[in-house]
């Protein structure tokens, strides 16, 4: 009875130890991401645009895209920059799924009313890459 009280403890013990040591879901959002172009310009919503629309929008999606960037920062702080425009704002974590996280975002310059834009961002993480989903659409990024 002894020695399986004793390898129940260690048991939970080592468990216990696991778990602090984990991983936290949000550590997979720290740091610089660029737009993945191929990705955008492989997208369905892409694929289905009129052809005479597609070699401006190519045009758009590889010298914007290019230099779109979000670095994610420890402490909940974030910097965006997308050519010559830098914004920095905040994030925090409000739920998590598997590879599925939900992120609380506010920044940029404060609007009319005074207040900076807030929003709820769903970031998924899939084969090394992270896809945001910003009000209905998908854009993947790569780790810089």
């Amino acid at each position: 009875m002894r020695i399986a009280f004793r390898s129940l403890f260690l048991t939970a013990v080592v468990a216990l130890a696991l778990v602090a040591c984990a991983e936290k879901p949000e550590k997979k959002l720290i740091g610089k991401w660029g737009m993945d172009t191929q990705a955008a310009l492989e997208s369905e919503k892409f694929k289905s645009m009129p052809e005479d629309q597609k070699a401006f929008a190519k045009k758009m999606i590889e010298e914007m895209g290019s230099k779109m960037v979000f670095d994610f920062q420890e402490g909940g702080k974030v910097h965006v920059e997308m050519g010559e425009m830098k914004e920095d704002g905040e994030w925090s974590v409000k739920s998590v799924e598997g590879d599925k996280m939900v992120i609380h975002s506010k920044g940029g310059k404060p609007g009319p009313d005074g207040k900076q834009k807030e929003e709820d961002i769903t970031v998924t993480f899939k084969d090394g890459k992270m896809i945001m989903n910003m009000k209905g659409e998908d854009m993947t990024f790569i780790k810089k």
